[in-house]
């Protein structure tokens, strides 16, 4: 572990003290107040960013018994402790050269990997194949960002000898700073698409500013058959040595030669006078790309200059599973997988979404041997024990021998029982008794803990809602970069959280800390408090029947007429104990749906007046064409009306309350008069109609399902229900599992909308089925049976989707029926 005293940090990174305690030691760089775990020798950056500023979780960081910071401007900080504040221009910059001082202590070669796509497969698998000759040091997860690179790079000691990490930008002028950190002997440039492109002028800006991780003494390998890299790079000022691969043009530094088999690719190439001959076990295009850049390291490497030795080695290799995947288990367990890899970074993250995803579930992580980190085993299982011992989990299910032999590491924790293969385990499987648990897998690929998640999975029909809770977060970003600090959120969490799915989606807007979530009914509001989420819920129609639960949960009602007021004010006064009702008033300022229309706001502010009991916590309304700029001034006109009247409110009331109008698309369009609080809603999920914020969004849900059989069809024939297709000429037809009972609208059937295979449009065909539909796959090559079939991935797709059955994305994602699996992913 890296250490280095807090007097040598200051000079490093060229600061000022503003405050002087001990000259303790840093081993550890935090710069999130909520992801603590050695405080005494941690260091935390009070990093400024778009989206938010660190100096605001210094207390916090403090509290959680951190003692050493670096800010750029002067904090009052309260603690019991000694502390040291290290004052910067910049922070991040100081994270940076900190890092970067860092990397130079440890001249080992360093493979830098970056591109478009693929970065964290290629990294993985260069591990993979590595690990056995090197003691390697990698990033965590995907952490390739301007804080995250240096977060992977301080990982670096003097047990480490060789380096892998990924470096991503999202805008010019990014790059520079990595490759100081890096400082890569070799980097892969993997491919070039369209991500991240809002940042550059066009793609070949954002393909010189990749090429600059190599700087001038890296060598760069490159796929030639992406055109507008090597042409680039052709005109490149940079002396950059390169190393092309192809599979088209010979005349690459390394042509490989492929021959598609069933199951797997035989590739064959020279280089340097060597003759290669190998199986890659994929044959989809994605894998192939990746795998040839990782035989490309191999192929320079004198270690791997034998057939046999790349065979076996490429024997490993197996689709990296790039997030934590969390889905429903039996006896109302949660599954969360991130069996692919294990070391104790990767362990923490991981530990971390399982106490992020708390639904008042047991917490059980299943842990295998940690195998490959160059640490003596003692040191190393007691270092893991210290972290799990942290957690507060309900117990711990070891696999392997090595674990089993330090199990009395884990005393601490109330149930521990140890396996020493994962068969054994299985045997024992129902002894176990898994009932009510968040179950964390994590081990070593060599265990096959997949066998153990397919054992205790739902059994679900194969179509999935994939959902993205990295692109929530993101989601949730992009508006606040909008708003001002001080303005607060109100999160759309009804409809299950348009299809998302409702507690999955509320624990991680609870743990971005937003302000308020809002639901239909009153009992969407009780599973969520049931759940384990504590963030103020408002109720938008809450029913005089559920006003006992309303209390209980401490759930807070929207109020729209003088009866429904009237109605709550009788249960208030039937009660024995007096007791506080916060409640949110709906204006109608021209929806003309619920709402208190002008004339009711005196008598309304009359009874409010009169009683005890209630706590008016906001007012708001609904707009109703945000969306259309057409309508601007229908629009500002009701923003104008709102305003109005909650002068009317304030000066009757003599009351402070939120004040809200904006909805996702009143954010986008109408910023500034986002007021005290906005409602975000579909923006949340990917989709906003303003097309420059819709640029910055992800799409949180992917909808997917498999092909179930496959059909030669003749001309004449007909297909599906009431014979509505005929073919007009020779093809194949899929029929695939799902149908409008999971959510694809009969609206879609008949040609009208075309759904993904192997990367090529298929139409529907026919009619739309209960649980199935056909689409026409006659046009696309090597298509099988079981292959996956992707509904909607992106909001282009939905909005597709949406358009051909005559309706909005809002249906077509909250339509998607429960019996759907909901599959979850966090980097």
């Amino acid at each position: 572990m890296p250490g280095y005293k807090v007097r040598e940090i200051r000079e490093i990174v060229d600061g000022k003290f503003h405050k002087k305690g001990e000259n303790s030691l840093v081993e550890h760089l935090c710069t999130d107040s909520r992801k603590v775990d050695h405080p005494f020798r941690s260091l935390f950056f009070a990093i400024k960013g778009d989206r938010q500023d660190g100096h605001k979780f210094v207390q916090d960081a403090a509290d959680r018994g951190i003692r050493n910071f670096i800010v750029s401007k002067k904090v009052k900080v309260q603690s019991n402790w000694p502390l040291n504040i290290i004052l910067v221009p910049d922070v991040l910059l100081a994270l940076q050269n900190l890092c970067k001082h860092h990397r130079e202590q440890h001249r080992i070669p360093i493979i830098g990997v970056t591109g478009s796509n693929g970065k964290t497969t290629v990294k993985e698998w260069l591990n993979e194949l590595m690990h056995d000759d090197y003691n390697i040091a990698k990033s965590p997860k995907s952490y390739n960002s301007q804080i995250g690179v240096p977060l992977s790079v301080w990982q670096l000691d003097d047990r480490h000898e060789l380096g892998i990490f990924e470096a991503g930008i999202s805008e010019k002028n990014e790059m520079e700073h990595l490759h100081e950190i890096i400082q890569p002997d070799i980097v892969i440039f993997t491919n070039i698409g369209p991500a991240h492109d809002s940042g550059f002028k066009n793609t070949k800006e954002k393909i010189k500013e990749k090429l600059k991780l190599s700087g001038d003494s890296g060598m760069l390998i490159y796929r030639k058959d992406y055109a507008e890299i090597e042409k680039v790079l052709f005109k490149s000022k940079q002396s950059i040595r390169s190393l092309s691969w192809s599979t088209k043009d010979e005349s690459a530094n390394i042509y490989f030669k492929l021959n598609t088999k069933e199951n797997h690719t035989e590739v064959s190439a020279s280089y340097r006078m060597m003759e290669f001959n190998f199986n890659l076990p994929f044959k989809d295009a994605s894998n192939i790309e990746n795998a040839l850049h990782c035989c490309c390291v191999l192929m320079c490497d004198s270690n791997y200059h034998s057939n046999e030795i790349l065979n076996k080695k490429l024997s490993r290799l197996y689709s990296v599973p790039m997030r934590l995947e969390q889905r429903a288990g039996i006896n109302n367990c949660i599954l969360i997988d991130d069996s692919y890899n294990a070391d104790v970074q990767s362990l923490k993250i991981a530990l971390d979404f399982q106490q992020q995803q708390n639904r008042h579930l047991k917490n059980t992580l299943v842990l295998t041997d940690i195998l490959q980190t160059g640490k003596e085993p003692e040191k190393l299982y007691k270092e893991i024990a210290s972290l799990v011992n942290k957690k507060k989990l309900h117990r711990i299910i070891g696999i392997g021998n090595e674990i089993t032999s330090y199990s009395n590491k884990f005393s601490k924790i109330p149930n521990t029982t140890f396996y020493k293969d994962v068969d054994t385990l299985l045997d024992e499987l129902e002894k176990l008794n898994f009932d009510s648990e968040c179950v964390l897998f994590k081990g070593a690929r060599k265990f096959q803990l997949e066998r153990m998640v397919a054992a205790l999975s739902q059994k679900i029909h194969r179509t999935v809602l994939e959902v993205d809770l990295n692109a929530i977060t993101n989601n949730l970003n992009v508006y606040k970069s909008k708003l001002k600090p001080e303005t607060k959120i109100m999160a759309m969490v009804k409809a299950r959280s348009y299809g998302a799915g409702s507690s999955e989606i509320a624990s991680v807007l609870q743990f971005n800390k937003v302000d308020y979530l809002s639901v239909a009914y009153a009992d969407e509001g009780v599973a969520l408090r049931k759940s384990g989420i504590k963030t103020p819920i408002m109720v938008l129609n809450p029913h005089l029947e559920a006003f006992e639960a309303i209390l209980k949960y401490k759930l807070e009602p929207e109020i729209y007429s003088i009866n429904q007021l009237d109605g709550f004010l009788n249960l208030l006064g039937s009660l024995q104990k007096k007791v506080k009702l916060p409640i949110h008033i709906n204006l109608d300022t021209g929806m003309n749906r619920l709402g208190f229309a002008d004339d009711d706001i005196e008598e309304l502010i009359g009874l409010i007046q009169s009683s005890k009991q209630l706590k008016v916590k906001s007012v708001f309304s609904h707009l109703s064409a945000s969306d259309d700029l057409a309508a601007k001034t229908e629009t500002l006109s009701q923003i104008k009306h709102f305003k109005n009247s909650c002068k009317t409110f304030e000066k009757g009331l003599k009351l402070d309350f939120l004040k809200h109008i904006l909805n996702t698309s009143g954010i986008s369009n109408y910023t500034y008069h986002q007021m005290d609080m906005v409602r975000l809603g579909l923006g949340l999920y990917g989709l906003d109609p303003n097309a420059k914020v819709q640029k910055k969004l992800q799409l949180s849900s992917r909808l997917k399902t498999y092909i179930s059989q496959i059909k030669e069809v003749k001309r004449g024939e007909r297909i599906g229900y009431g014979l509505s297709a005929k073919i007009k000429k020779k093809t194949k037809i899929a029929t695939i599992s799902i149908g409008y009972g999971d959510g694809l609208p009969r609206l879609a059937g008949n040609g009208k909308f075309q759904v993904k295979v192997n990367g090529e449009l298929a139409p529907t065909i026919g009619n739309i089925c209960m649980d199935m539909c056909m689409i026409d796959v006659g046009h696309i090559a090597d298509v099988q049976e079981g292959d996956q079939v992707t509904i909607f991935d992106d909001p282009v797709s939905v909005r597709t989707l949406a358009e051909s059955c005559q309706t909005i994305p809002y249906e077509i994602l909250a339509g998607i029926n429960e019996r759907v699996k909901r599959v979850y992913f966090q980097d």
